[in-house]
């Protein structure tokens, strides 16, 4: 990665950009246009969102038992099922889930444009990552790193989600590592400067073919959104949580990053910024009042939540004590209870992780290979050890945790359609580290291999997408 830079005006006002703006409208469309339909997942988390977003837009946070009853009745009659609502005492019932997502789409629910929730996460979230990326690369790579990230398939298809929180919470992820990554540019702080494979690079400009520099986005001098980056960072990294608290352990990575970059910049400066530190605690803060808050008045105690009443889910998670030992008639690691069950279900997760639906071939193994690299020629560089955290930050509590034993199971045959779709939608978080990693190796190609490569991959992620039947 490139840590030179010029100019930002470019970025903003060249035919780059406009490049870049299409290539994100594009699936946004596709998300917008075509209609949605709960029967593409054969589980039951799209419907119970239907349910409680409605009714959190009419301000019903809690259903009596003649409410549960008619929405029970309505979601019958439609197909599904609510499976993800407990009672919380005699004839009252609450979301299991984490209230956030909900929450965040009343405003949309109310002026009946819901889809646009999940349009302006996505828009925001792939803009701010052209930013980002035309700091560490040049400018056509940036714009094929952008690219890469709105057309890989299991984007495509979150985005077109509209009933689920796996999208939001995830696009509140990358947005906070965004402004977490240009805070660090406005304050001078680099993080690449060990590249993967500088060396090829070098020998490359030997050559005669020079490497073009990247643009700065934002001005150091510009005190505002100097203050402003740490305060959104921390705001939505613990919007993250609050809207699927199965990203708390992520969300922890990003803080114990942010104190990183902060003693950077005290090597860099002799001072500690306490100013700064101050930005970002109150920007997590002001979620996590919010999600303690709702509990309170909820479940009784800030600390208790949904999970601790019982439901038909209980048999996926660990901690409750009666792990399922068999799932469609695959059998769970936890049958076997031996370090080689485990070994090998983690094996099957590779499997699982690898398919094409997730990320399409071959971002994954391009990956893999820009990783080995890095170990292979032992440049540590703190922004891929970093995205590295990421990625099993993300896979220990997704899926090596809370679904062990589930995402064995469908690693089976016979998952067609979107059905896919419902295991690897846990690691959706990851996707940006990983498209990030696999551009390390990318931005190695001529423009020419590097458009040629994303062109192919556009029509790959819409192929699938049309496969699964959304179309």
């Amino acid at each position: 990665m490139n840590k030179k830079v010029v100019s930002s005006q470019y970025l903003l006002t060249s035919w780059i950009a406009w490049v870049v703006l299409l290539g994100i409208c594009l699936p946004i469309l596709i998300a917008i246009f075509w209609p949605y339909s709960h029967y593409r997942l054969p589980i039951t988390d799209p419907w119970t969102y239907q349910v409680a977003i409605e009714h959190f837009a009419d301000g019903m946070f809690v259903l009596d038992r003649g409410e549960m009853a008619t929405a029970r009745s309505e979601i019958r009659l439609a197909g599904g099922i609510i499976a993800l609502y407990v009672e919380i005492a005699d004839g009252q019932w609450a979301l299991r889930q984490s209230f956030g997502y909900p929450f965040l789409a009343i405003p949309f629910q109310s002026l009946g444009v819901l889809p646009l929730l999940h349009v302006i996460l996505a828009g925001v979230s792939l803009w701010l990552s052209y930013l980002v990326l035309g700091n560490w690369f040049e400018r056509k790579t940036a714009v094929v790193g952008t690219l890469l990230l709105a057309w890989t398939p299991i984007t495509i298809m979150a985005t077109h989600q509209i009933y689920m929180d796996t999208f939001s919470a995830g696009a509140f992820l990358v947005i906070s590592a965004c402004l977490l990554f240009l805070w660090a540019n406005t304050q001078q702080i680099s993080l690449y400067s060990a590249a993967v494979f500088d060396k090829t690079r070098r020998s490359r400009q030997k050559r005669g073919r020079p490497k073009k520099t990247s643009p700065v986005p934002l001005s150091s001098r510009n005190l505002f959104l100097t203050y402003l980056l740490p305060f959104g960072a921390g705001f939505c990294a613990a919007t993250a949580v609050v809207t699927r608290s199965s990203n708390l352990l992520p969300a922890v990575v990003f803080g114990l990053f942010f104190l990183y970059l902060l003693w950077r910049k005290w090597q860099n400066t002799g001072q500690i910024d306490w100013f700064t530190l101050s930005l970002f605690t109150a920007g997590g803060l002001i979620p996590l009042f919010a999600l303690l808050t709702y509990h309170q008045f909820i479940f009784g105690s800030p600390l208790a939540t949904g999970y601790d009443y019982p439901t038909s889910d209980d048999i996926y998670y660990l901690w409750k004590g009666n792990p399922a030992t068999e799932i469609n008639g695959v059998e769970t690691w936890v049958a076997e209870g031996t370090f080689g069950a485990i070994v090998k279900t983690i094996f099957l997760h590779f499997q699982l992780w690898s398919r094409p639906g997730i990320l399409s071939w071959p971002i994954f193994p391009i990956m893999l290979l820009s990783v080995g690299g890095m170990f292979w020629y032992w440049r540590p560089s703190p922004l891929i050890l970093f995205l590295i955290v990421w990625v099993l930050a993300v896979y220990a509590l997704y899926a090596g945790i809370l679904f062990f034993g589930v995402t064995r199971a469908l690693t089976a045959s016979g998952q067609e359609g979107w059905g896919f779709f419902v295991a690897t939608r846990y690691m959706y978080p990851a996707t940006w580290p990983i498209v990030i990693l696999a551009l390390d190796w990318i931005s190695r190609w001529s423009l020419k291999w590097q458009f040629g490569f994303t062109l192919v991959y556009m029509v790959i992620g819409l192929a699938i997408f049309i496969q699964t039947g959304s179309i």
